[in-house]
């Protein structure tokens, strides 16, 4: 399929904020309209799953509106002491087990914000655990056409699964007040509940996983950044931005539809016409960064990204995702020092970018001085 595509940070905002001429309803895209996109199409659950995610108007704002309040009563700062457990105990394992070379994407950047967004939604961690590779098969390319009707109904049968238990064992967890918005308000039909259930899983976890890992990566290859960061001279929220601008976690956002004839960044867009925003290279727009290519959370622009979006779309656990990042990797690089054991390779999918494997050599550092203890 071809798509037009915001490559830089200009022309991706204006796609993010125009959300009435570039709609997410596929309903405007004539070949998904007329059939001609098959159900076995590779990228069919990113552009069409996920609730809300892919609808505007009204019923974009009543869904949103449903999920931000919920999500609002999720206390960000709240969580902090629970995060900087799951990481201590992640990390514990790893002292403890000293392994020679380890995935730290797999044993540390995966299981951190798995842990944490179950702990949100209130559901065992094992229930995520389970489905990883399902959600993974839906965001790089399947070894088989079939795989991907076949992994979105396994989630969608776990959600389902999912919802009678809280239904009969409610808690103080967003699944429960989802469910009481569903059952007692009428807010959302029952296909709708597993929709945002499924869009809070798979944006809680899979985006922060890759976010983590790539400024695990960037630090290791950088030293001199580190020392500034563990010596107070730069803060953990920088670092944090600087990958968001520099391995944003989604690299292309799609899909949106032309409602009319318009223009964007001085191209004519034909209506019914799909955009993309390829978040990947507006973060690396030298009109907007100098050396663009360099990691350095000390710039200017650190913050001029769009990596969760902008407008009506914006991420709604981006508070929750720079948070997690932040703690994750001072509790890291406080304990260890880390070594790349041999070069990440990108994962291979069109929507999400970071390292496929992330293997490292961890050392442990000696304990910081105390006041009894000169230095």
């Amino acid at each position: 399929m071809t798509a037009w595509a915001a490559v830089d940070h200009s022309a991706a905002r204006d796609v993010f904020r125009r959300h009435e001429d570039l709609t997410k309803d596929p309903r405007h895209w004539p070949a998904f309209a007329d059939g001609s996109i098959p159900p076995t199409w590779p990228l069919l659950p990113v552009v069409v799953g996920g609730g809300f995610l892919h609808e505007d108007g009204a019923a974009h704002r009543r869904h949103r509106g449903l999920v931000g309040t919920a999500f609002q009563r999720v206390s960000v700062a709240g969580l902090r002491p629970a995060i900087e457990r799951i990481a201590d105990e992640l990390l514990n394992r790893l002292d403890a087990d000293r392994p020679t070379d380890v995935d730290l994407r797999e044993a540390f950047a995966a299981p951190l914000p798995i842990r944490v967004i179950c702990t949100v939604l209130g559901v065992p961690a094992d229930i995520m655990t389970g489905l990883r590779s399902a959600f993974e098969q839906l965001v790089t390319p399947p070894e088989h056409p079939d795989d991907i009707p076949a992994a979105k109904a396994e989630i969608d049968r776990v959600l389902a699964r999912l919802i009678t238990d809280k239904r009969a064992r409610p808690g103080a967890d967003l699944t429960t007040r989802l469910i009481e918005a569903r059952d007692e308000e009428g807010r959302l039909t029952e296909q709708e509940l597993i929709e945002t259930l499924f869009l809070i899983m798979i944006a809680g976890h899979e985006t922060t996983i890759n976010v983590l890992a790539s400024a695990i990566r960037r630090l290791a290859e950088h030293p001199a950044v580190l020392d500034a960061v563990r010596a107070g001279t730069l803060g953990w929220d920088a670092v944090v931005e600087e990958t968001l601008r520099l391995d944003p976690s989604v690299r292309y956002a799609l899909m949106r539809y032309a409602t009319r004839r318009l223009d964007i960044g001085g191209v004519t867009i034909k209506k019914g016409d799909p955009v993309i925003v390829a978040t990947l290279a507006a973060g690396r727009d030298p009109g907007q960064h100098e050396r663009p290519e360099e990691f350095d959370p000390s710039r200017s622009t650190v913050t001029t990204h769009v990596a969760f979006g902008h407008g009506v779309h914006h991420c709604l656990g981006s508070a929750l995702a720079r948070q997690e990042a932040a703690i994750a990797l001072e509790r890291l690089f406080t304990r260890f020092d880390v070594s790349l054991a041999a070069r990440p390779e990108c994962i291979a999918s069109i929507p999400i970018h970071g390292p496929q494997v992330l293997l490292s050599r961890l050392k442990a550092r000696e304990p910081a001085p105390t006041a009894a203890q000169p230095a």
